[in-house]
């Protein structure tokens, strides 16, 4: 099981897939609320920190919608759902790595919340770096109890992602009905099953099966299933 610098490490890298797909216009901000609803995304204004985009998944921390966030000045933001000492120790490190200029770095900080009825803090983990395209910063925060729980997540699109990658060649290998076919299989459908969803007889199943298995040197169901979650067929 991974421990909390792992999953920290994975989150940055997260961060920095994210920033590097923004940089190169591939998305837009207003995308990245796809990632996770337990992922919160925002710009904050490089000189006093004031939000500028706010992702929806802020009312799960701080039950506020991200437009009344965005109307908020910030001693009012500050004064009603940071901490003090966040304000006072955490937001001067965000600062000063904006004032080195330094358009690659992150800096990584935790930050005590809370929403305004509430009687705790909850504690936030919180990727920051200078955002390209302005001058503002771009953050990606998450509630520190969840972590494990969305890294194994990350963990995971990414071991899918570099085995997409190295067996690229080989899934292109395989006709378009192969493909079908293996989906089908990842399924747990049988070959009796997929004959008749494809109007085909079972030999020809067997056929693609045999062709599958040579392509892909398929030796369990799970390289099956591996495969059809790499490349989308479920």
């Amino acid at each position: 099981m991974p421990n909390e610098f792992e999953n920290i490490a994975a989150f940055q890298q997260l961060f920095y897939v994210i920033d590097s797909l923004l940089s190169k216009g591939k998305i837009q901000i207003e995308d990245i609320e796809l990632v996770s609803k337990d992922v919160m995304i925002h710009l904050n204004r490089k000189d006093d920190l004031k939000v500028a985009h706010m992702s929806q998944s802020v009312e799960n921390i701080l039950e506020l919608h991200p437009e009344e966030i965005l109307k908020m000045d910030t001693e009012t933001f500050f004064g009603n759902y940071v901490s003090p000492e966040t304000v006072k120790n955490t937001f001067p490190k965000i600062i000063g790595h904006y004032q080195k200029e330094d358009k690659n770095g992150i800096v990584t900080v935790t930050q005590d919340v809370k929403a305004l009825k509430a009687t705790n803090y909850s504690t936030i983990l919180t990727n920051a770096k200078v955002y390209k395209k302005e001058n503002m910063f771009f953050a990606m925060s998450i509630l520190l109890k969840d972590l494990e729980k969305v890294t194994h997540k990350i963990n995971k699109a990414i071991e899918l992602d570099n085995f997409m990658r190295s067996h690229y060649a080989e899934f292109m290998s395989l006709t378009k009905q192969e493909k079908v076919v293996l989906g089908l299989l990842a399924e747990g459908l049988r070959n009796e099953d997929i004959a008749e969803k494809l109007f085909i007889s079972s030999h020809t199943v067997r056929a693609h099966r045999r062709n599958i298995n040579e392509k892909l040197s398929i030796k369990h169901f799970k390289d099956i299933l591996q495969y059809a979650q790499a490349f989308d067929l479920l």
